[in-house]
């Protein structure tokens, strides 16, 4: 179901105890979350929902943990991220899209990763296609970036595999990507536009956009 004007307040009041900030913030909100179930999920998960919650004390500790994907390749996550670390440490993490890769990407190809995260297709993509191919990954989060490093070199892929610590785009220029400060899904972060308030518990940091011609 996709969720309504009235869905949204009701989630801020029920969730959060308080009235949304803006129309603004409404709409932002009706963008960003294709169903209800997508918009529940991403109250109980804000920061600001979960200071409430004696139960999330230790909800958000950064445990960072070596995960064996496929025979000796390996990937660097953290079980702090219940929506892409805990899914890969459970072998549950999108089977669909990781067979259609084995499937579809064969040596000497060259890939793009655009929006990596933590790297779990980057590294897929790169031993796929070898010491003759290249993966082009993507990724502007600096958190998830330097996930994505470490397993980078712990698979020994570095002269099979380029990371651009930016966002990409039809063309350059820069706008704020918004993140929560904290949260147990890194994969969540959005571009500001225009005057788009800020939520509480989220912060905004500059990063360059790349231009499709550069890859």
């Amino acid at each position: 179901m996709k969720p309504s004007r009235e869905h949204v307040i009701w989630g801020y009041r029920l969730f959060l105890n308080r009235e949304p900030e803006s129309e603004a913030v409404i709409e932002q909100k009706l963008r960003s979350a294709p169903s209800v179930v997508e918009l529940r999920r991403q109250f109980v998960s804000s920061t600001e929902f979960r200071e409430q919650i004696d139960t999330f004390e230790n909800f958000d500790a950064t445990n960072i943990v070596i995960k064996e994907i496929a025979d000796n390749l390996r990937l660097f996550v953290d079980l702090a991220d219940s929506q892409v670390g805990l899914n890969v440490i459970s072998g549950s993490y999108e089977p669909q899209e990781r067979e259609f890769i084995l499937a579809t990407v064969k040596p000497g190809d060259i890939a793009i990763d655009i929006g990596g995260n933590i790297g779990f297709f980057s590294v897929l993509m790169a031993e796929r296609v070898g010491p003759a191919g290249h993966v082009y990954a993507f990724e502007p989060l600096p958190r998830n970036a330097s996930l994505l490093q470490r397993s980078l070199a712990e698979n020994d892929f570095e002269a099979r595999m380029t990371l651009v610590r930016r966002a990409i785009a039809d063309e350059a220029g820069a706008l704020e990507l918004i993140s929560p400060i904290v949260t147990n899904n890194w994969g969540g972060p959005y571009l500001r536009t225009g005057e788009t308030v800020v939520p509480p518990g989220q912060g905004a940091g500059v990063r360059r956009r790349i231009p499709q011609s550069h890859t």
